[in-house]
């Protein structure tokens, strides 16, 4: 008998995280905040107990228009801290080309064990992703 999905949804930090199908995590960054290591690493510790449930899923990020980052941000290595063995994708939706540009950058720097793309529409995104 196959498994029934069940949708949750899970404050994690900075963000909300929504497992909207068996293989789809959409994270959803709070307006107005400062991002911080810690935050980060709360929201992505919750992404990594809820995959391990899931299996192998994609994930789509969206930021807020405006975003503010503690320094240190900067210069972690966010998933080498907190692997995530069961993304197999993750979509960045910005709202502007400077956020998209610094998304870029932190990329190239610390690029993620998995295909990782910014899209300044979720629509493209989406669609990057397979949904």
């Amino acid at each position: 008998m196959a498994e029934v999905f069940i949708a949750r949804e899970e404050q994690a930090g900075p963000a909300i995280v929504r497992c909207t199908a068996q293989d789809r995590m959409e994270v959803y960054f709070k307006p107005d905040l400062t991002l911080t290591v810690a935050g980060i690493r709360h929201m992505l510790e919750v992404r990594q107990r809820i995959g391990a449930a899931m299996g192998p899923h994609k994930v789509l990020v969206l930021l807020p228009d405006l975003v503010d980052f503690e320094m240190g941000m900067i210069g972690t290595d966010h998933y080498a801290q907190v692997p995530q063995p069961n993304t197999k994708a993750v979509a960045w939706v910005v709202s502007s080309g400077h956020n998209a540009a610094l998304m870029q950058v932190y990329m190239a720097y610390y690029p993620a064990p998995f295909p990782s793309q910014v899209f300044l529409s979720e629509r493209e995104a989406r669609a990057w992703l397979g949904w």
